[in-house]
């Protein structure tokens, strides 16, 4: 997947939360409790989870053609080794959308 994909992920992930829908607001004593707000199934956040594996698909092939071509320059470039060649804005835009619209129901301090 590449550091740069991986990471612009976990970004998109992370900004959107803190930023967009807790408007950059924690309750302290929510965080240390069994069953508090940033409790989630056995301790993952599956929408996370799965907004981060939608980000990353687009550029997984992109990867493997760079991952396996000698030097990581391949010949002949097509939209999927352009979209990984851009992997962090990439997949940040997209973990950030997409968890924005699984997150946007869920209940918030």
């Amino acid at each position: 997947i590449g550091y740069s994909g991986l990471m612009g992920a976990i970004g998109g992930i992370m900004i959107c939360d803190y930023w967009v829908l807790r408007k950059q607001k924690l309750d302290l004593a929510e965080i240390f409790k069994v069953d508090g707000v940033y409790s989630y199934s056995g301790g993952f956040n599956l929408r996370a989870i799965s907004a981060l594996v939608v980000a990353i698909a687009p550029v997984v092939y992109g990867f493997i053609r760079a991952a396996t071509t000698p030097g990581g320059q391949v010949a002949a470039p097509n939209f999927f080794d352009t979209l990984y060649k851009y992997s962090f804005f990439v997949t940040f835009g997209i973990a950030f959308v997409v968890y924005y619209l699984l997150m946007r129901g869920i209940r918030k301090p």
